[in-house]
């Protein structure tokens, strides 16, 4: 009798965790991102140049109209928002600074000839040229 009933229990734990392994997270898809990069350094100029070419691979059921693609424009130039925040964590006290110890006011005291900046000179989505 106690071995039956172990044998019930023990199939109703499989039928239950099958369940839920089955069903778990239905309206959960995950995306696939592909870099391909193309780049050349100059070490005496110290400039990059290249192309990058990023395909998106959309796995949910929902047509996505919208895709966000983050360009970290001038980020590396005085007075560029990055500057701004680098040197403003110089006076905090927090664990969570990251820019601290790494950049500190070192973006605002850059020479003319050491100032980093992006050039995009075309993004494209599907072939189709897009705005940026």
């Amino acid at each position: 009798m106690i071995s039956m009933i172990r044998r019930i229990i023990i199939t109703g734990v499989i039928v239950l965790l099958y369940h839920v392994m089955a069903t778990a997270q239905p309206d959960r898809w995950q995306q696939r991102v592909r870099y391909t990069m193309n780049v050349e350094m100059n070490v005496t100029t110290n400039r990059f140049t290249g192309s990058q070419t990023l395909a998106y691979t959309n796995n949910s059921p929902d047509t996505l109209y919208k895709v966000f693609y983050h360009l970290y424009w001038n980020a590396f130039q005085p007075n560029s928002m990055m500057d701004q925040l680098s040197r403003a964590q110089m006076n905090t006290s927090t664990s969570l600074n990251l820019f601290k110890d790494k950049v500190g006011d070192r973006i605002q005291r850059l020479q003319p000839n050491e100032i980093g900046y992006q050039k995009i000179s075309k993004l494209t989505m599907n072939g189709v040229a897009q705005k940026y």
